[in-house]
This record gives C-alpha cells, structure tokens and sequence, in this order.
C-alpha cells in the first residue's frame, strides 16, 4: 500500500528520497510543504531506466489552480438561493405626529369632540 511522505521547506525533496532509500517504496508520494501555498509540489516515486527509485512531479499549485478553474465542479456545491429579507414597514410622517399635534389639528378643523379633556 504506497505511503504519502511530507518534507518541510529547509530541506529538498530528492535528498530526502536520498537519506531515505530504503523507507521509501515504489509508488509513494511524497510532498514538498513550503512555507507559502505556492511552493507546493508533490512527487510521485518510480523506477527509472537503471532500476533506481526516482521522482516524477504530478502536482503543483498551479496545476491545482487550473483544476479548480477549469476541471470539475466541486463537491461540495452550495444549494438555495439569494437570502431574502423582510421588508420592514416604515411609518410615514401621518404615523409620527404626536398626541399634541393630533389635538391641534382637531381645534383646527372645528372638530371639539376629539380633543380628551384629560391631560394624560
């Protein structure tokens, strides 16, 4: 069952394959971490001509930049719509007017018989 190997960013790819030769099987992967996304890249081991294991590169971060533009859609699809919100009733300037002006409009009018003689 081929294993997947990380080397951090001080150290390279190939001399870790050479410090661990005999770990490392045919059909491994081993990705290199930078300190930054861009500076990812990911190997695959394989046997070349003489029989030796060597590395071969499948991923980077612009090949994984172009899959994600122009390959396949994610999995993981957002499903609904465009969130709605309520409409909230706004009160007009009629709505606004206070108890006193509602008093004085009512004197204004001629109309006694809405004005409250109690002053609360």
């Amino acid at each position: 069952m081929p294993k997947n190997w990380s080397v951090g960013e001080p150290e390279s790819v190939h001399d870790y394959l050479e410090e661990n030769y005999d770990k490392i099987e045919v059909g491994d992967t081993i990705e290199y971490i930078s300190n930054n996304q861009m500076g990812y890249e990911k190997y695959k081991v394989i046997l070349d001509d003489d029989g030796k294991k060597n590395l071969t590169k499948i991923a980077d971060y612009d090949s994984m930049m172009e899959e994600m533009e122009n390959g396949e859609p994610e999995e993981e699809e957002q499903k609904g719509g465009k969130r709605r919100r309520r409409k909230t009733m706004r009160k007009t300037r009629r709505h606004k007017k206070s108890k006193h002006h509602k008093k004085q409009d009512a004197t204004e009018a001629g109309n006694t018989e809405d004005i409250k003689l109690n002053p609360n």
